[in-house]
């Protein structure tokens, strides 16, 4: 079973393609779960909480970028 992704859930939940409409079902995402976790989007179209790292390779490791 494939999972659809927050994409193709908000088109279905604005009734529509239409690109105001999905930005706003984007915006009331809320405990998506998704392939990277579970995503929560805030008023400004941006994630609650990031569920992302940035590694840097350095002297043969991985470090952690804060």
């Amino acid at each position: 079973m494939v999972n659809k992704g927050e994409q193709e859930d908000a088109i279905e939940r604005a009734g529509s393609a239409e690109k105001d409409a999905v930005i706003k079902a984007l915006k009331e995402a809320k405990g998506f779960k998704g392939i990277s976790g579970e995503v929560t989007m805030t008023d400004d179209g941006t994630f609650a909480k990031s569920n992302f790292v940035l590694l840097e390779a350095k002297d043969s490791k991985w470090n952690l970028l804060q």
